[in-house]
């Protein structure tokens, strides 16, 4: 197995936050007072999730450097981390998450991540089955990618 660079890290935790900052930070359908009734665990759909993407984005101050990803329009995507490294990409929901293709972030691989909210918390698992966090949804495009 390839050995996993702090790049690879860093941008697979930068797609990761992209779902979780856009359901756990936003305001409407995404997260309702239903949201607070105890309940089981369990994936939102990719409706919600689309609504708390679409035309906004996400921000993190990560230890590697700060990243910013934006979510123009149902297909695209577009990322920077920290000052020097832009990319491109696509993405898709799914009815348990949201699906990432950077253009050359992962080499140009799609990788999938589970959103589930459980009560108040809500989730992105990435593929290797750790919880994502320390993001934030900003309204539209706040990096001007």
């Amino acid at each position: 197995m390839p050995r996993v660079t702090d790049s690879a890290r860093i941008v697979r935790r930068l797609a990761a936050a992209s779902a979780l900052v856009a359901l756990g930070a936003c305001q409407g359908p995404l997260i309702t007072e239903d949201a607070y009734v105890e309940s089981p665990p369990a994936p939102l759909t990719g409706e919600q999730i689309k609504e708390g993407l679409l035309g906004n984005s996400i921000v993190s101050d990560a230890p590697s450097g700060p990243f910013r990803v934006y979510f123009p329009d149902e297909e695209r995507v577009l990322g920077r981390h920290s000052r020097h490294y832009h990319d491109e990409g696509a993405w898709r929901v799914t009815e348990q998450g949201i699906c990432l293709r950077w253009n050359n972030w992962w080499g140009n691989v799609e990788r999938c991540f589970e959103i589930v909210r459980d009560g108040e918390e809500v989730t992105w698992i990435d593929p290797y089955g750790d919880a994502v966090s320390d993001v934030t949804l900003a309204p539209g495009n706040i990096a001007g990618l």
